[in-house]
């Protein structure tokens, strides 16, 4: 007796259809996704992305040169040695600092 629609037709055909025993299948020899274990190195520690002005990183380091110069270098020296050394210098960085101070917007500069 055959079904009238020809979609159960389909369906039933299939079901009569013999499924293969796993030992009938050959498959395909794959390859190891992941290599030995011993053959794996390490990555490099990765760096902070944003390094400079405003990182961490850049904070600690200017810190620690900061507390390094005040505990080893002749403060007083660099002072007078950063003096200016004639009355025309003294003059330049004067008007220098006042037109710094004249775009600055922090009151009483």
């Amino acid at each position: 007796m055959k079904p009238k629609n020809k979609s159960l037709q389909i369906k039933q055909s299939r079901r009569e259809r013999p499924i293969p025993a796993s030992d009938d299948i050959e498959l395909p020899r794959l390859e190891p996704i992941c290599p030995d274990p011993q053959e794996i190195k390490e990555p490099p520690p990765q760096k902070p992305l944003q390094v400079g002005e405003s990182s961490y990183e850049g904070t600690r380091d200017y810190a620690k040169d900061i507390t390094r110069y005040l505990k080893t270098a002749d403060v007083e020296a660099d002072t007078k040695a950063a003096a200016p050394s004639s009355s025309a210098e003294a003059a330049e960085l004067k008007n220098a600092e006042a037109k710094g101070a004249s775009r600055s917007r922090a009151p009483g500069t």
